[in-house]
Parts: structure tokens; sequence; C-alpha cells
């Protein structure tokens, strides 16, 4: 799931059929740090130089936190070249409802409301903290 997630996230930053020098920077320094193995990285790099489907690799993004954080992605992307144009975004916003589809909502404020109470009881706000800017972020591009 999370390695369709950022093949999906390349597959955004060619919606204008073109990747910019700040796309290219911030996809690449994400692959650096990626936990994949040789072969997940060769495709991601693939992936770099000829456009991916979009819509082949949402329904292989099944865990829903790699759902909401490629709604979260998505909105980043939209933005780092400082040409975020009226064909993105409504390409983007076709994407977004196409992630979400079949996401409940409710059970995912339920999932964040207990992941900020255990780790209020670990005494540590880290996690928590992340992952509610994340979903925050997350309605705030449904808003928008």
């Amino acid at each position: 799931s999370k390695f369709n997630m950022w093949r999906a996230c390349i597959a955004v930053i060619w919606v204008d059929n073109v990747i910019s020098k700040e796309e290219l920077d911030w996809i690449e320094g994400k692959i650096q740090n990626l936990q994949f193995n040789d072969e997940q990285i060769k495709i991601l790099n693939s992936d770099l130089e000829t456009k991916v489907n979009m819509e082949k690799l949402i329904p292989l993004i099944t865990d829903k936190r790699d759902r909401a954080f490629l709604c979260h992605q998505i909105r980043v992307i939209g933005h780092l070249d400082d040409d975020y144009s009226n064909e993105e975004k409504s390409m983007y916003q076709a994407w977004n409802k196409a992630v979400i589809r079949n996401l409940n909502i409710a059970d995912l404020e339920k999932e964040i409301s207990k992941i900020k109470i255990e780790d209020f009881d670990k005494k540590t706000k880290t996690k928590s903290e992340s992952f509610s800017f994340l979903f925050d972020s997350y309605l705030d591009f449904l808003g928008n």
C-alpha cells in the first residue's frame, strides 16, 4: 500500500506532463529516505522517467492511512512549483475523491482520537501532533 502511495505521488507530479525542478528535488529527496528494496526504488525511478497511471494505482493503496496521506501529498505537490493551475486543481480534486472513496471519515476520526489518548498516556506528543496535523490538513483539503 505504502509503495503504491509513493508511486501515486509520482503520478501526481506528472499531472501537467512536466516535472519541474522543485517537484524533482522533492520526490528525489523522498525516494532517498524511503525504506524500500532495490527493486521498488528502481520502479519509483522508472516512474519518474515515464508517466504512471494514477487510476490504476489508487485501488492498490489499501491502507486508509496511506490514502489519507496521499490526499495530503496531492495538495503539497500541487504547490511545489508555484504553478497550481485550474487544470491541476480539477484533476487533484477528482483524484482526491477517488482516493477517499470507501474511507469512513468517522472511523478515521475515532482512530485519531485513540492515538491521541494513547500518546498522551505515554507522555509523548510527537505521533499525535504529526497525525493530527495530517488529518487537519486532509480536512482542509476537502474544504478547498
